[in-house]
């Protein structure tokens, strides 16, 4: 089961992309969970926390910036990325939980 007409065109270049991907959201990932361990702490250190808000931050910068690089490679079926709303961000008024972010319902 896999995606049909769509994926990324394998190449050294493109093999290296995916990989700094993966490191970088593992990174994330990571840094998430100091975070949270840092906010779940008795006398919360705000200085502490908003360092770690800014580390996550520039994290989401290099994975964007990965994600545009990779586009150069993306391959896809018939009228892939076309229509109303290609190439938009979702939260823009579209999709599901549009412009929520991560808090959830209303």
């Amino acid at each position: 089961m896999g995606m049909r007409g769509a994926g990324i065109e394998v190449t050294p270049e493109s093999a290296k992309i995916w990989k700094s991907l993966e490191g970088l959201m593992v990174t994330k990932h990571r840094a998430m969970w100091e975070l949270f361990t840092l906010q779940d702490k008795d006398n919360v250190d705000e200085d502490a926390v908003r360092a770690k808000r800014t580390e996550i931050r520039k994290i989401e910068v290099d994975i964007q910036a990965a994600h545009e690089a990779l586009s150069e490679y993306r391959k896809g079926g018939p009228g892939h990325g076309q229509g109303q709303g290609a190439g938009a961000r979702r939260g823009a008024g579209q999709g599901r939980g549009a412009g929520r972010g991560l808090r959830g319902g209303r």
